[in-house]
C-alpha cells in the first residue's frame, strides 16, 4: 500500500534571521549589524528592533513592519507630490 503524500505547505516564520530580514527590508546585513552594535543599553536603535535567542539574532516580522512604518517621512498625494 502506498503512503499518501501530503502537499508541501509553505510556512512563513514570524522571526526572521539577519539574511532574511535584509531581503525583506531591502537593507544590507551590514546596516542591520551596525544598528545593533550602536544601540546603547536601553537606548534606541537606528534599525528595527531585534531579539536574541541563545546566540541567535532574530527580527520579528511584526516589529519590522512597525519599524518601517515609523520611518515614513511623508505621504504622496494623488498627483504624486506632497
Amino acid at each position: 500500500m502506498k503512503k499518501s503524500i501530503k502537499p508541501h505547505t509553505a510556512i512563513t516564520p514570524a522571526a526572521l534571521r539577519e539574511q532574511e530580514t535584509a531581503r525583506y527590508t531591502g537593507f544590507s546585513t551590514a546596516f542591520l549589524r551596525q544598528s545593533r552594535m550602536k544601540t546603547p543599553p536601553g537606548g534606541i536603535s537606528s534599525g528595527p528592533p531585534w531579539i536574541k535567542v541563545g546566540r541567535s539574532v532574530r527580527y520579528l516580522r511584526s516589529d519590522i513592519d512597525q519599524w518601517l512604518e515609523s520611518q515614513r517621512v511623508g505621504q504622496a498625494t494623488e498627483g504624486g507630490t506632497k
